[in-house]
């Protein structure tokens, strides 16, 4: 009788280590499942992250071309004021030689008895 309850220990016990065993690889298959599924995310996000910054990256080089660009053309009108400037000068010096010259009174441009012009003008209207 003592072999008999051994015996259905022994095969309880067995059947509880077999579904210990079970339970185990069920866990670990569901472990494994999980940590593919984190890979896959993540993946995806990293996919996702590279789509968004090759956009960002695209974005800054158009505004990098666009300011490139301003930056020239505020150079450029920079240059052609630094010229009308010395014009100007030039122009006033010769109006002071003309006026110590003939003592006659130069009437200022906004003093002309004739309206504007108007038109389209350009800078490079002036060079000779």
């Amino acid at each position: 009788m003592a072999s008999a309850r051994k015996r259905i220990s022994f095969d309880e016990d067995e059947e509880k280590r077999k579904k210990r065993m079970a339970s185990n690889r069920d866990s670990a298959r569901r472990s494994r499942m999980k940590k593919q599924q984190q890979v896959t995310d993540l993946i995806a996000e990293m996919s996702h992250l590279q789509s968004q910054n090759k956009v960002i990256v695209n974005k800054i080089n158009e505004v990098t071309n666009m300011f490139v660009g301003v930056a020239s053309e505020n150079n450029l009108l920079r240059a052609q004021i630094s010229e009308l400037n010395e014009k100007l000068y030039s122009l006033n010096s010769v109006l002071c030689f003309v006026e110590k010259d003939t003592n006659t009174m130069v009437v200022e441009p906004w003093q002309l008895p004739y309206p504007p012009q108007t038109g389209t003008f350009s800078a490079n209207m002036f060079h000779s």
